[in-house]
């Protein structure tokens, strides 16, 4: 088991060198973001892009808070990135509309093409986790309206039919589904699929190592809120912990990639910072009044209370991103 006490992003950038000109060169990278897109990219554009904006904000507001800076200023990032992730939803379940979204502090609108092929469950998933993290109930009300039938077509990827049963899972979870049948319901259907081997029957062996990793600890939290789970909630968080550490140390990384402590892949925002299990105990907390009793910087525990500013306030006043950031 790993010490979650302790963070190895501060050590891996003092030992490569560039800790000490982190700062300097994510300021660079924001506003290079925010230039770039308020004066370069055009409306026809924000369809295909704005997932990556979405991605790149969610892992600015992580180094912030890494690296010390206000709350604030981590919770306005988040903020944005969910703002990209509605947009770029959105676009996907209204095609040939026009679609209109805040962004960066103004009011944008796009034109929606029609989809052949749609976006992952686990990048609607973490855009779930965000929405919730900063409070924004609309934007989690339109995640949710996302039909969960475009999971099985995303692409080059298999038909990955369980993300079906997860993705329902995690509807019922984030929308406080209160009808017990329908709880028990989609708890059994996932409960099977948890059995070993019963995602491989179906999907095969990578979708059940993948699941096993980054689905079914989800599940297991789920389950413990649901009370269905005999373990401790910390019990269960660590093991989460661990399982989303494991994933991507071990599992992510490309072949002939570096594995372990020196995988790239552990400076995705979902590795620094275990956000899809922060957002889960974040529900928990506000329907049972239950904290984790874990201190560990990959779950700051102001963000699972809902501490800082406010979303109203949030959209009322963007921060400076200037390196007094980094003082405060």
């Amino acid at each position: 088991m790993n010490d979650f006490s302790q963070h190895y992003y501060h050590a891996i950038l003092a030992e490569n060198g560039a800790l000490e000109g982190r700062p300097v060169t994510l300021l660079d990278e924001i506003h290079t973001r925010f230039d770039s897109f308020n004066n370069v990219v055009p409306p026809e554009r924000y369809p295909v892009i704005m997932s990556s904006l979405a991605f790149s904000l969610a892992r600015y507001a992580v180094q912030c808070e890494l690296l010390g800076c206000p709350q604030w200023h981590v919770k306005w990032l988040l903020k944005e990135a969910v703002n990209a992730w509605r947009a770029h939803f959105n676009m996907e379940r209204q095609p040939n509309q026009s679609v209109t979204f805040e962004f960066l502090g103004e009011k944008r609108c796009a034109i929606a093409p029609a989809k052949t092929h749609f976006t992952s469950f686990n990048k609607w998933m973490e855009a779930l986790c965000l929405a919730e993290l900063v409070g924004d109930s609309a934007a989690r009300s339109d995640l949710l309206a996302y039909p969960v039938e475009n999971f099985l077509n995303v692409g080059s990827v298999n038909t990955v039919k369980t993300d079906i049963d997860f993705s329902e899972l995690f509807k019922f979870f984030f929308s406080r589904e209160t009808d017990i049948n329908r709880k028990s319901e989609i708890f059994n259907r996932c409960n099977a699929l948890v059995q070993p081997g019963g995602i491989t029957e179906i999907d095969g062996d990578f979708v059940e190592t993948y699941a096993w990793f980054m689905n079914i600890p989800l599940f297991q939290l789920i389950s413990y809120h649901w009370q269905v789970q005999e373990e401790s909630l910390e019990e269960i968080t660590q093991a989460a912990m661990q399982a989303n550490y494991e994933y991507f140390s071990e599992i992510a990384p490309q072949p002939g990639a570096e594995r372990g402590r020196d995988s790239v892949e552990l400076f995705n925002p979902f590795a620094l910072l275990h956000l899809q299990i922060l957002a889960i105990l974040r529900v928990i907390y506000l329907e049972s009044g239950e904290m984790v009793n874990i201190n560990s910087p990959f779950l700051p525990q102001w963000l699972i209370r809902g501490e800082g500013p406010s979303l109203d306030e949030l959209n009322q006043t963007m921060p400076t991103f200037d390196l007094t950031m980094f003082t405060q």
